[in-house]
C-alpha cells in the first residue's frame, strides 16, 4: 500500500511539474454543505486541475474545533475523539494518529490552508460531490461521520482455539516451581557437582569503597559456627556510596555456557526500617567494564532468611568476576551465615535450578487488586456499538439480524523486531498472528543506522504493511549511551567527543542534522518516535552535564520536522519507589523539568522489563496513576520477563498485562521479543526455540485474542430499526440479515466516538 501510494504521489508530482501553475482565486467555484451555499473570505480554486477549498471555514461549519500553530505551519483540527493534522506545503497528513497521503500539499492562499477538496471527505466522513456543470463542491452529512476512520481492514490470522472461556476473570493460574526452592536445589546437588567459587570465608578479605559508612568482622554464632557481620551506621541516600568488595576474584572460573548459582542467608539483627527489615544488594560484576551478573537486592528481618539466584554469566573466562555489596540502605546490623557461589558449568539447564525465593501471593487467585483491574477493563476497553438499519427509502427495519465480529484491536499490542520479520516466514507468519504493532529492535539507533543499517530497517518496516503490523514505533532518535555493555555503539563516537569537550554548537548542528536525516527518511510511515531513551542513567550529550534544553531542542526540532507524529519520552523501566527510590525520584525530576520547561511531547514511554518478577502489581499500579498525572499517553514499550521459571513468568506476565490493560490511558504493550530463537534475553515470554508454545506464551493468548476480543456478538433490531452490542473498542466485520437480504461491511468501533453505524438495505 505505501509504495502503491508513492507511485501515485510520484505521478502526481511528475504532472504538476509538466502542467502550468495557475491559480484562479475568481474561479467560480462554489461549496454547499448540506444543501446550504457557504460564503468564505477566500473560495475554492483549481490548481493544475486540483480543486482545493479552505480548511477551517468548511472543518468549523462541520462541527471541528480549530487550532494554528505558526512555529511548525501547522493546523490541528478536533471533533469529538478525532483529529486531523495539517502541514504547509506537505503532502502528509494524519487522521487519528495514523499517516495519510494527499494528491497535493495544503496550500495557503491569501492567508487561508486550502486542502484538496478529496480529503475533507478522507478526514471528516463527510459525502463530498463535485458537479461540473455548476463548478460546486457539494458536501453532504454522512451518518456515518461519527465512526472513527477504518485505517485497514487486512485480517490478520489471529488466534481462534483457547483452552477456557472469554469471561474476563476465567483466568490461567500457574503452580510456580519458585514456592520450594530449597527441594530443587537438593535435587540438582543430587544430579551434579559443583565448583564452588566463593564461599561465607572469603568474606573475611575486602574493603569498602568509602570509610565511615560500615564495619565488618567475622563471629562465632551460640553453635561455634561463623557468622559474617556488616554494621552499617550510616545511611546514604545513594547506597553505591559505600561498597564492600571482596579481594577474591572468579574469572578464571568461569566460561561460556556455565550455568551459576549463589545461596544467600541472613538476617537483621539491629536497625533496618521502621518495621526492623533490613536490605543489602548483593553484585557480581566485572570490575573493568563494571557489567553485572548479579545485581539483587535482599531484605531480612529478624529471622533467618535463605536466598537462591540461578544465572548464567554474561561473559567468558575473564569476564564477571568480583563479588560486592551495598550497604547503606539503613542504619543496620546484617549478619550472612551461609554465602555460597557455584558453577554448575554445563552439568544442568538452567530450567533445573532453584529460582529465586520470593513470596508469590499477590499472584494468586483471588486477590482484590486484581478482581478491580477486571472491573476496570470492562469500564474503560469496551463500549456499547449501535447499529441502525435502514431499507432503501429510510425506514427503519425490524428484527433484522445483527452479527459483530472483532478483526483488530485499537489497543497496541506488538514486539520488537528483527530482520527474521522480513526473511524467516515462520517468524514473519507468527508475528501477523499475534501482533499489530511493533518496532525496530537497533537498526534505527544513530551510530548503528549511520553505519548502514537504513537497509535493514527499511526491509523490516516494509514486512511490517504485507503482515498487518499497522502501528509501528521510531526508536530512537537519540540514546545518550556511548557503548553498550556489550560493546554495541549507540552514539558516534565524534558526537561524543564533541559533548566531553563542550563544543555545543559542533554538537547542536551533528545532532540536528541527524535527526532530521531519519525522520524524513521515514516521514509519513510511523505512527510515533522516541526521541529521547533512558534519560534517568544517560545525559552523555547534554553538555554542562544535564543540558535540559538541549534536550528539548531535539523535540521541537522533531516536531517541526513531522508536526503530526507522536513524540515520546522513552525510559529504561517502570520505576516504582519501593524497588528503585533513587532512579524513580530521578525519572520524576526529569517530568517535572519537561513541564516545567513546556517540552513539546505527546507520550511516556515505559520500557518495563521485570526479568525478576517480582515487583507488586498495587505498587505498579500506584506508579501508573503518578505518570499518567502529566496528562500524556502512556505505553509500554519493551516489556520482557526473562525468567527462567516458566510458571512465575507467565504468572507475573499475566498480571502485568492486566495491570497495565485496565489503566484507560495505556495505549499499548510492546514486548522487546517474543521468541527464543531470535530474542535479546535467554527468555522471551512466547515461543521456545523449537516454535513451542510456552506457558507465558498461552496466558498472552488467552488474554488478547480470548479475553479481550469480541467475537461473534449478535443481537436484534427493535422497533427503531436499531441493535446494540457491547465489545471491545477496535475494527469489526459487521453482518446484516434481514428479509432474505444479507449485507457486510467493515468498521472502526472507537473510544470516544459516536460508534453508531447505519447500514441501508437494497
Amino acid at each position: 500500500m505505501r509504495k502503491i501510494v508513492s507511485y501515485i504521489l510520484i505521478f502526481a508530482l511528475t504532472m504538476s511539474a509538466i502542467l502550468s501553475f495557475s491559480v484562479s482565486a475568481n474561479s467560480g467555484i462554489n461549496v454547499t454543505i448540506d444543501g446550504e451555499t457557504q460564503a468564505y473570505d477566500v473560495m475554492p480554486v483549481n490548481i493544475s486541475g486540483r480543486v482545493l477549498v479552505p480548511l477551517r471555514g468548511i472543518f468549523e461549519k462541520l462541527g471541528a474545533e480549530i487550532q494554528w500553530r505558526d512555529d511548525i505551519k501547522t493546523v490541528y483540527a478536533t471533533k469529538g475523539a478525532k483529529k486531523v493534522v495539517v502541514t504547509i506545503d506537505s503532502t502528509y497528513a494524519r487522521i487519528d494518529g495514523q499517516p495519510v497521503t494527499m494528491d497535493v500539499p495544503a496550500t495557503i492562499i491569501e492567508g487561508r490552508t486550502m486542502v484538496p477538496v478529496r480529503f475533507v471527505s478522507e478526514a471528516m466522513g463527510e459525502d463530498v460531490a463535485w458537479d461540473d456543470a455548476t463548478k460546486t463542491v457539494i458536501i453532504t452529512h454522512n451518518k456515518n461521520a461519527g465512526l472513527k476512520r477504518l485505517v485497514s481492514d487486512f485480517h490478520r490470522p489471529v488466534p481462534t482455539e483457547f483452552t477456557k472461556s472469554n469471561k474476563l476473570d476465567d483466568l490461567i493460574y500457574y503452580e510456580t516451581a519458585s514456592s520450594d526452592p530449597a527441594k530443587l536445589y537438593e535435587e540438582v546437588m543430587k544430579k551434579a557437582t559443583p565448583v564452588e567459587m566463593f564461599t561465607l570465608s572469603d568474606l573475611e578479605t575486602g574493603d569498602f569503597s568509602t570509610k565511615g559508612y560500615a564495619t565488618k568482622e567475622m563471629i562465632n554464632d551460640e553453635n561455634g559456627d561463623k557468622i559474617f557481620r556488616f554494621n552499617i551506621t550510616k545511611k546514604a541516600e545513594d547506597p553505591k556510596s559505600c561498597i564492600y568488595k571482596c579481594d577474591k576474584t572468579i574469572e578464571s572460573m568461569l566460561h561460556d555456557g556455565d550455568v551459576c548459582m549463589f545461596k544467600l542467608t541472613l538476617r537483621t539483627v539491629d536497625g533496618g526500617d521502621d518495621q526492623g527489615i533490613g536490605k543489602i544488594l548483593v553484585q557480581v560484576e566485572n570490575p573493568v567494564s563494571y557489567s553485572k551478573d548479579v545485581y539483587r537486592e535482599f531484605e531480612s528481618a529478624g529471622q533467618w532468611k535463605t536466598y537462591y539466584f540461578s544465572y548464567k554469566p554474561k561473559m567468558k573466562t575473564g569476564g564477571n568476576g568480583q563479588v560486592g555489596f551495598r550497604l547503606p540502605y539503613h542504619v543496620q546490623t546484617v549478619d550472612i551465615k551461609e554465602f555460597s557461589l557455584l558453577n554448575f558449568g554445563t552439568q544442568v539447564t538452567l530450567e533445573e535450578m532453584p529460582g529465586l525465593t520470593m513470596d508469590t501471593s499477590n499472584l494468586a487467585e483471588g486477590v482484590a487488586w486484581r478482581k478491580q483491574a477486571l472491573e476496570d477493563i470492562e469500564k474503560h476497553r469496551k463500549g456499547d456499538f449501535n447499529v441502525v438499519v435502514l431499507d432503501k427509502d429510510g425506514n427503519p427495519v425490524k428484527d433484522a439480524e445483527v452479527e459483530l465480529d472483532m478483526f483488530e484491536h485499537e489497543f497496541e499490542f506488538g514486539s520488537a523486531y528483527k530482520t527474521a520479520l522480513a526473511t524467516n516466514e515462520k517468524y514473519g507468519q507468527t508475528a501477523s498472528s499475534l501482533f499489530n504493532a511493533g518496532v525496530d529492535e537497533s537498526a534505527m539507533k544513530w551510530a548503528p543506522y549511520e553505519l548502514g543499517a537504513k537497509e535493514r530497517a527499511m526491509k523490516i518496516l516494509d514486512a511490517t504493511e504485507k503482515l498487518g503490523i499497522k502501528y509501528y514505533r521510531g526508536h530512537t532518535l537519540l540514546w545518550q549511551h556511548p557503548v553498550t555493555a556489550s560493546n554495541n555503539r549507540i552514539t558516534p563516537e565524534d558526537a561524543v567527543e564533541m559533548a566531553k569537550n563542550k563544543e555545543t554548537d559542533a554538537l547542536r548542528a551533528r545532532i540536528n542534522g541527524f535527526i532530521e536525516t531519519i525522520m524524513t527518511d521515514f516521514k509519513g510511515k510511523l505512527t510515533e518516535w522516541d526521541v529521547v531513551n533512558e534519560v534517568v542513567n544517560n545525559k552523555d550529550l547534554e553538555t554542562g552535564n544535564g543540558d535540559a534544553t538541549l534536550r528539548k531542542e531535539w523535540f521541537d526540532v522533531a516536531r517541526k520536522i513531522e508536526p503530526g507524529v507522536d513524540l515520546f519520552y522513552n525510559e529504561a523501566t517502570l520505576y516504582v519507589e519501593k524497588y528503585d527510590g533513587l532512579k524513580e525520584k530521578e525519572f520524576f525530576r526529569i517530568l517535572d523539568e519537561m513541564k516545567e520547561l513546556e517540552f513539546d511531547y505527546d507520550g511516556i514511554g515505559l520500557q518495563s522489563h521485570h526479568d525478576k518478577a517480582e515487583e507488586d502489581m498495587e505498587e505498579i499500579i500506584k506508579a501508573f496513576e503518578k505518570i499518567a498525572a502529566y496528562g500524556k499517553e502512556v505505553k509500554i514499550t519493551e516489556f520482557s520477563c526473562s525468567n527462567p521459571d516458566p510458571e512465575l513468568q507467565a504468572n507475573f506476565t499475566r498480571d502485568f498485562f492486566i495491570a497495565a490493560f485496565s489503566r484507560p490511558y495505556i495505549s499499548g504493550i510492546i514486548m522487546w521479543g517474543f521468541y527464543d530463537g531470535n530474542n535479546y534475553a535467554a527468555y522471551s515470554p512466547m515461543y521456545d526455540k523449537d516454535w513451542n508454545l510456552k506457558p507465558c506464551g498461552e496466558m498472552i493468548i488467552d488474554l488478547m485474542y480470548n479475553k479481550w476480543w469480541t467475537r461473534d456478538a449478535k443481537a436484534n433490531t427493535d422497533a427503531d430499526g436499531k441493535a446494540t452490542v457491547r465489545g471491545f473498542y477496535g475494527d469489526y466485520d459487521v453482518t446484516v440479515k434481514a428479509n432474505g437480504q444479507e449485507k457486510k461491511v467493515s468498521v472502526a468501533f472507537g473510544k470516544g466516538y459516536e460508534n453508531t453505524l447505519y447500514i441501508t438495505l437494497d
